[in-house]
């Protein structure tokens, strides 16, 4: 009896050298079949894509054009020089790009970017084809303003309906020039691009200073760190480290597995609701009960993910914004990485460019699903992905590299962690920089405070502001 005691209270040998080489040979298969599936989906509804890029480009070029019409005209050449590179995508976008062209620098730019367009793409030009009919009206009015013939004399009524039509926005700015008689469209048009040039630069001054001020606590946490003048908040424990290598190797395959059920459920019933994604993500949060499973308290489980309300629930929320503002530094060096990987390699990444496939969904959607995805991007994402890689999988590479010094150990788990983070979201591999970078500022806030809360609200602010960024731009 005394024996059977004893062996009772002996806690359970929870280091298991092959069960941890196991769980990482499960993370780098699923973590690389999921990277490849991402490389060689498309990026949803083609239709729904040409509206979201066809939103964009009339974005920055009112952006464009009000920034001429704030500093009169004095800069058009340096303007136009700057819209190059949206010059891209379908024929019906590199259309549009001529009337912005026609506009910033002269009709027969416009004239030379169509002819150039029809030259290299002479199949979206057949008869047949909508455009075949839009071309002829943009080069009536082109060479009439090249006389500086304003009137539309070779226009009629119903080519004028057809322009604002298929062209929208472009077409009335082709219709509308700098010296037209219909003063009225003109100053409208011209206005409304200044107040998204004016909201633009402010919305501009202020991530500037976001930056700066990131910058500097950028450098005050890591040297705090990095000297030791802070202990670090996430202790290593090889004992019990692997177990936690084990429950992010059930999370992923739970995680793919449920979004497998997912998409038979919508090919079964139809679409589902936004909100349903948002149950999915957070039942896969039911693998936290492994590591109770293998013997660990669950107050253990708790502090060692970062459960915990650090020095205050409120307080540590409220942190959120520093994290966010720190990470910004880091985000900006993953971005110019990710803009040479798109100059130097534009083919790398999956159909459609580095982008969500919420996007489409959000550009389309009511206001009711937007509110939805908004909660999704917001809530139930940070919660789950920042216990998940700065909770679990941080708290593992911690313990597996704790003997190597406390600055490498730091080192390797700020980018092995960020790493996976970026490469299993969805906008393929041309954007893992830029995901890198706000992991990597999310997991130095969860080695400085311990708590996760931080990293889930700034998280959340950086979801939150893209997300109503989006829908800004697409409205």
């Amino acid at each position: 009896m005394a024996q059977d005691i004893v062996m009772a209270e002996t806690p359970p040998r929870l280091s298991r050298t092959w069960l941890t080489f196991l769980a990482w040979v499960v993370i780098v298969g699923l973590v690389g079949f999921v990277a490849f599936r991402q490389q060689t989906v498309s990026r949803g509804n083609g239709g729904v894509l040409e509206t979201v890029n066809t939103r964009l480009l009339r974005f920055e070029s009112q952006l464009f054009l009000g920034l001429s019409a704030l500093e009169e005209g004095k800069s058009r050449d340096k303007l136009y020089a700057q819209t190059t590179r949206l010059n891209q995508g379908s024929a019906a976008q590199r259309l549009r790009y001529a009337v912005l062209a026609g506009e910033l620098a002269s009709p027969g730019e416009a004239l030379k970017q169509m002819q150039t367009l029809q030259r290299e793409d002479p199949e979206a030009f057949a008869p047949s084809s909508t455009l075949a009919s839009v071309v002829p009206v943009l080069e009536h009015l082109y060479r009439d303003y090249e006389k500086k013939d304003w009137a539309h004399r070779n226009v009629t009524a119903e080519d004028e309906t057809l322009l604002r039509r298929e062209l929208g926005w472009f077409g009335q700015l082709a219709l509308t020039p700098a010296d037209t008689p219909d003063r009225a469209a003109r100053t409208a048009l011209i206005e409304e691009a200044k107040q998204v040039a004016s909201l633009t630069s402010l919305a501009g001054g202020l991530a500037g200073l976001c930056f700066l001020a990131g910058l500097v606590l950028l450098a005050v946490v890591g040297f705090l760190l990095l000297s030791r003048k802070r202990p670090s908040a996430v202790s290593p424990e090889p004992e019990r480290g692997g177990v936690y290598a084990e429950t992010f190797a059930l999370w992923l395959g739970a995680f793919l597995g449920l979004g497998i059920l997912s998409r038979f459920a919508q090919e079964r019933f139809g679409p589902l609701p936004p909100i349903t994604s948002a149950g999915v993500f957070l039942l896969s949060l039911f693998v936290l009960l492994w590591p109770r499973l293998r013997g660990i308290p669950w107050q253990t489980v708790r502090q060692d993910l970062g459960w915990h309300g650090g020095i205050g629930p409120l307080r540590e929320g409220l942190l959120g914004f520093p994290t966010y503002l720190l990470s910004l530094p880091l985000l900006g060096i993953g971005v110019v990485l990710m803009l040479f990987l798109l100059r130097h390699f534009p083919n790398a990444g999956p159909s459609g460019g580095p982008s969500h496939p919420i996007v489409g969904e959000v550009a389309a959607g009511t206001w009711l699903v937007r509110l939805q995805y908004l909660l999704l991007a917001s809530v139930v994402a940070p919660i789950v992905e920042e216990t998940m890689f700065r909770g679990v999988l941080h708290k593992h590479l911690r313990s597996l590299t704790g003997s190597w010094g406390y600055t490498l150990s730091l080192g390797v788990s700020a980018l092995v962690g960020p790493f996976l983070f970026a490469v299993i979201h969805p906008q393929g591999i041309l954007a893992v920089p830029a995901l890198m970078g706000l992991a990597a500022g999310f997991t130095l806030a969860r080695e400085w405070r311990g708590t996760l809360l931080p990293a889930m609200v700034a998280h959340g602010i950086n979801n939150g502001v893209a997300l109503l960024v989006l829908i800004a731009i697409m409205d």
